[in-house]
């Protein structure tokens, strides 16, 4: 009976710091409240909601990094070829304007880079799975406006 008062109603929009984790589970790991809801009731604690929310999020976290992973790698050689494609096709149809460069330099453009491009695009898939690993727990964000107002921040 002590305990029910924890479970009280809140705000819909309201973020709770101590329990939030009670309900963030997704499907299959919503049978590991059996074993956490226990725990996060008597602690009480922002650090161990914490913890329980990272316990839920890893297995999402680590199939959404997989598939990303794995989709960046498939495409690198339709990258390749469209871009070595794209360098050649600048040495037929000259660009005008500031910048333009002579045929001769587009075409040392897309002779390196057909010699370096798989080195440059490997490059940028670990530059990729770094930052989109970074991003998966990033938790400094700033809260979303969601009143319609652009000048009120939340």
């Amino acid at each position: 009976m002590v305990h029910l008062n924890t479970l009280h109603v809140r705000e819909v929009s309201e973020a709770d710091d101590k329990y939030s984790a009670m309900v963030s589970a997704p499907f299959p790991l919503n049978i590991m409240h059996f074993f956490t809801s226990p725990i996060l009731i008597n602690k009480r604690k922002q650090s161990t909601n914490l913890v329980i929310l990272h316990i839920y999020y890893f297995p999402i976290a680590l199939m959404s990094f997989a598939v990303f992973a794995c989709y960046s790698l498939v495409i690198i050689p339709f990258c390749y070829v469209k871009i070595v494609g794209h360098k050649f096709a600048l040495m037929v149809v000259s660009p005008q304007g500031q910048g333009a460069r002579s045929t001769l330099d587009r075409a040392g453009h897309a002779f390196l880079f057909l010699a370096i491009g798989p080195l440059l695009l490997t490059l940028n898939y670990l530059v990729d799975l770094y930052w989109f690993l970074a991003h998966l727990y990033k938790m400094d964000l700033e809260k979303t406006n969601t009143k319609g107002d652009p000048d009120t921040k939340e």
